[in-house]
């Protein structure tokens, strides 16, 4: 994982200089941050109508509890690229666009909440984002949702013994799954230079 986020460390700060003569925002997404989860991300004014965006997500809890699921490991990184169209003007109203993006993760699938069992692997996640941005002088806000196709392929472990608990029938003994899923979504709080 550690890999992952210096690899898209490095593709974020290419784009940054990639964009020093474009129209650029710096983000960090507000939903996100509330929660404990790291998402700057960077967008880039390349037509008229379009722009490019990077998205980092990050998070490096071990073990949350939230309501009734206790103990459940969400370590993640993940990396999305966007491309926006907006109908207006870029960075002004409306958008939707494409989506790719890819991860590693430890954590708990939906139907093993509140046991000790764990998925750890890695994902690919195809599909689009829709959004509004506005802007307040330099400050641009961004409410999106994205989703789509997401590929896993993962191992199942538990977490007190560290065994696994599952041997999969995809080459390798691992497990795979794919799912149409909403797989990014919040409140970006940014300025534009």
């Amino acid at each position: 994982m550690k890999r992952i986020l210096i690899t898209l460390t490095f593709f974020t700060f290419s784009l940054a200089a990639i964009s020093l003569n474009a129209e650029t925002a710096i983000k960090l997404n507000a939903v996100y941050a509330i929660g404990g989860v790291v998402s700057p991300s960077i967008e880039v004014g390349v037509a008229k109508h379009f722009t490019i965006q990077l998205d980092v997500v990050a998070s490096f809890y071990q073990s949350i509890s939230i309501g009734k699921i206790k103990n459940m490991p969400l370590l993640l990184g993940l990396g999305f690229i966007d491309m926006h169209w907006f109908p207006k003007e870029r960075f002004k109203g409306f958008y939707v666009g494409p989506t790719i993006g890819y991860g590693a993760f430890k954590m708990q699938k939906w139907n093993y909440w509140n046991t000790t069992k764990a998925q750890y692997g890695t994902a690919v996640c195809l599909g689009a984002v829709i959004g509004y941005q506005w802007q307040v002088k330099k400050w641009t806000f961004d409410l999106f949702l994205g989703g789509g196709w997401i590929h896993s392929i993962y191992d199942g472990y538990d977490t007190v013994t560290g065994e696994r608990y599952d041997l999969g029938e995809f080459p390798g003994k691992y497990n795979k799954s794919a799912e149409w899923l909403p797989f990014k979504g919040g409140l970006n709080i940014g300025y534009r230079f």
